[in-house]
């Protein structure tokens, strides 16, 4: 029982969570009012006009017509600003939804308001880039409203934030080819970045055969469909992201596989256990990516397999064996010695347990030379990673 505290402690101590690359919806360009040309020629007339009657009529019409444009301005303007605030809380609302730690939907409140914005577009700017997109992203993966992602897409082809939402649709939609394609544009636009799809790697390496792998955000889940679609590799294990379990079609992709579902609509960390729970008999690995809050519920069932927790009711023997054989034989272990993003220093974080539980078998066994590259590795990572402070705490309570 020490031991699995002891992984409970270093998950939280080296939680690195992704998280939703926020929606930025491009500002559409102001148009310029177009200037009149005001003419003050009048027909002329029999009777002659007094020069105070020339004076005073004049400046009187041009201040009115003045007065008409800067107001059609002014309101214009206001109309704009309007319109981006929306966008703007939109957006916000979206970031605030994905950021949870205990809750992938959104609640009553946030759904409500997310439909504000919605309606709003949709009763003003009905043919917009953003109502047909908002209109989409507000549905938690309703492939029902697909439509509308595919009218923002024309609208805007080159659209990272639509290329998201189409992998996702494609993926629940059980169509390769689309998915594929898509995924290659975002790589291609490096929003999934090689490091990612190294890490992606070593995750799905230490991932058991036939496993449901759990994920929780953008960067893990997508780099991980990657290496399936694109590359093939691992296509044994089943992605379930909690982000898309949302999705009723997710929800019906486990079914056909014979899971049972808990009754709930909201995907939280009741949920997850519930999930679990229901379904000892199944192969589950959780990706150290998924936040401390859905872990603590059932941390005594989980055991740390590389970059993965493996789910078991039954007390893993050679939980060490397998670590070490991943460490010295499997793992590409990229992100740690030719990163090239400062996203892969903070993953390589997630190298940790792994390498800590192996420091302390190798202790309790003498292995000096074991211990000593272990260490400079633990201090690597550590360094570029930021943990350098909990590191050396941890090593303490030791």
């Amino acid at each position: 029982m020490k031991l699995l505290h002891i992984i409970i402690l270093i998950l939280i101590v080296f939680r690195m969570d992704f998280g939703f690359s926020q929606t930025v919806v491009p500002k559409e360009e102001n148009n310029a009012i177009p200037q009149k040309n005001i003419s003050n020629t009048r027909e002329e007339t029999i009777r002659e006009e007094s020069l105070e009657e020339k004076k005073l009529e004049a400046p009187v019409s041009k201040k009115a017509k003045s007065s008409a444009y800067r107001s059609d301005a002014e309101s214009k303007d206001q109309n704009l600003k309007v319109k981006e605030q929306q966008a703007t809380q939109f957006s916000n609302l979206k970031k605030n939804v994905q950021y949870k730690r205990i809750q992938k939907n959104p609640t009553p409140e946030e759904q409500k308001q997310l439909n504000e914005v919605v309606d709003y577009y949709g009763t003003n700017f009905p043919n917009s880039f953003e109502y047909h997109y908002f209109k989409f992203a507000a549905s938690s993966y309703d492939l029902k409203e697909m439509g509308h992602l595919l009218e923002a897409e024309k609208l805007k082809p080159n659209n990272v934030d639509v290329h998201k939402m189409l992998v996702a649709c494609y993926y629940l939609k059980n169509d390769t080819v689309a998915l594929r394609k898509h995924l290659k544009i975002l790589k291609e636009s490096n929003v999934i970045q090689a490091d990612l799809i190294d890490y992606a790697s070593d995750m799905l390496t230490s991932s058991s055969k036939n496993a449901f792998l759990f994920t929780h955000g953008f960067d893990d889940s997508y780099a991980i469909l990657y290496q399936q679609q694109i590359n093939g590799y691992r296509k044994d294990v089943q992605l379930v992201s909690l982000d898309f379990l949302q999705s009723e079609s997710q929800q019906l992709i486990l079914k056909t596989k014979g899971l049972k579902l808990p009754a709930s609509l909201v995907v939280d960390t009741a949920y997850f256990k519930k999930l679990l729970e229901m379904n000892p008999q199944n192969n589950w690995n959780i990706s150290l990516t998924i936040p401390k809050e859905y872990l603590l519920g059932v941390k005594n069932q989980l055991y740390v397999h590389g970059l993965v927790f493996v789910y078991s009711n039954l007390k893993m023997e050679n939980n060490f064996f397998m670590n070490d054989y991943l460490w010295h034989e499997q793992l590409n272990k990229k992100v740690i010695y030719s990163y090239q993003s400062d996203k892969a220093k903070l993953l390589s974080s997630n190298y940790l347990p792994m390498c800590l539980l192996m420091k302390k078998v190798y202790v309790q066994k003498g292995d000096v030379d074991q211990i000593q590259q272990l260490d400079d590795t633990i201090n690597r990572i550590s360094i570029q990673s930021q943990k350098k402070k909990e590191v050396n705490a941890l090593n303490q309570k030791n």
